[in-house]
């Protein structure tokens, strides 16, 4: 039985039932080896998320593509952590080009013939790239997959900045804008609505503040696990951290600073965001107001479902690794 709350979305059961019915499908095939309760309960999660963050969506099929791409984006991220620089890189410049050419035949792998974690990333999203092909116009999975390898990049430039442990702060916001794989999401958005992908430039603003505030709540949502890990792809870590700063007696002193900068940085964006708002309901109502409305029912929506994901909180009380 699907758990969602009926509150979070306008989605009629039967409507949840197809989509979780294809998810599950889909991640049966990228995951042939992992029991079906508990692939349900993964796909179950995904599409509850996206339902909650994305409550207007007009087709079953943006939905449904729009929760594989969850999967994919959260899968890539964990295997590529996993991983020495080098065959990070390989790997997401890999992806890169699959999703630069994936519009063309390609031929894929036979899970089961599939050995090791990295051949398996290669499958899952070779299976992603089919199954958006069964749910979306050829124009709109063109734009996908555009957008799909403009992530990909960005991961790579995010391991570059986090080997060199740089405080580039503008640096760090224009990376994990690209690499938290929302514009994916933003761009099926803009296809399922009909909306055109040039607009004006209050319109872009609202998007970059998005993507900016989304970061920052992902930053301090889930402080505590990446201090506890020794992870550098924090903005209050960054912001608090200058290279000759590594000292375990410093880490409280320095993280508090570092929670107060992110904190004043989002503020300071969702004020901005706000007035970008109130600028664009002055214009006459269009596209453009329903867009921007549903940009920030997302920040809204995606702070919740951020601060409940396991994906943000702390795995063990281990000693920090700073």
């Amino acid at each position: 039985m699907v758990t969602q709350d009926r509150n979070n979305s306008a989605c009629p059961d039967d409507e949840i039932a197809t989509i979780l019915a294809s998810h599950v499908s889909f991640r049966q095939a990228i995951e042939p080896d992992v029991p079906l309760d508990q692939i349900r309960a993964q796909a179950e999660a995904e599409m509850v998320n996206i339902l909650r963050c994305f409550p207007g969506n007009k087709t079953l099929d943006t939905t449904v593509v729009m929760s594989a791409w969850l999967c994919i984006l959260c899968l890539v991220d964990d295997e590529v952590d996993k991983m020495a620089v080098a065959p990070g890189q390989t790997l997401l410049k890999e992806l890169a080009l699959y999703a630069q050419n994936a519009e063309l035949e390609t031929q894929l792998v036979n899970p089961i013939c599939v050995n090791g974690e990295h051949e398996r990333v290669r499958w899952a999203f070779s299976c992603f790239c089919r199954h958006a092909t069964l749910h979306l116009p050829a124009t709109q999975y063109k734009a996908l997959c555009r957008d799909i390898s403009i992530v990909f990049w960005g991961m790579i430039d995010e391991i570059i900045f986090k080997s060199e442990r740089s405080t580039n702060l503008d640096e760090y916001l224009s990376i994990r804008r690209c690499t938290i794989g929302v514009n994916p999401f933003f761009g099926l958005l803009r296809g399922d609505r009909g909306y055109p992908n040039m607009y004006s430039l209050v319109l872009s603003s609202i998007e970059l503040r998005t993507l900016t505030i989304v970061v920052l709540h992902n930053d301090l949502i889930g402080l505590e696990r990446e201090v506890a890990s020794g992870e550098w792809m924090n903005y209050a870590i960054v912001s608090a951290t200058s290279p000759s700063e590594h000292v375990q007696n410093q880490l409280t002193k320095r993280i508090k600073l570092g929670i107060t900068l992110t904190a004043e940085r989002c503020n300071q964006s969702t004020k901005t965001l706000m007035q970008d708002w109130k600028a664009i309901t002055e214009k006459d109502p269009g596209w453009e107001q329903d867009y921007a409305l549903a940009l920030l029912v997302f920040v809204a929506k995606h702070f919740h479902a951020a601060k409940a994901s396991s994906r943000y909180k702390q795995i063990s009380s281990s000693v920090s690794r700073y």
